[in-house]
């Protein structure tokens, strides 16, 4: 996906996020909270749309 980075992979699997599934059901509290959590790209999961991105990626299963 657009914007996660092996780095970024392992930080949203250290709070839990393993599944497209999961980023799918992300929405802008979640995307607030990963920035906080983050402390970098305020704001790029939700720019890059996540979510967005893994309904596509998890529905090609």
């Amino acid at each position: 996906m657009k914007g996660i980075d092996p780095q970024m992979e392992a930080t949203l699997n250290e709070i839990g996020i393993y599944t497209f599934a999961q980023v799918a059901r992300m929405t802008e509290k979640e995307y607030d909270l990963l920035d906080s959590i983050t402390g970098s790209f305020p704001g790029r999961a939700q720019r890059d749309d996540w979510a967005g991105q893994a309904k596509i990626l998890n529905n090609k299963k």
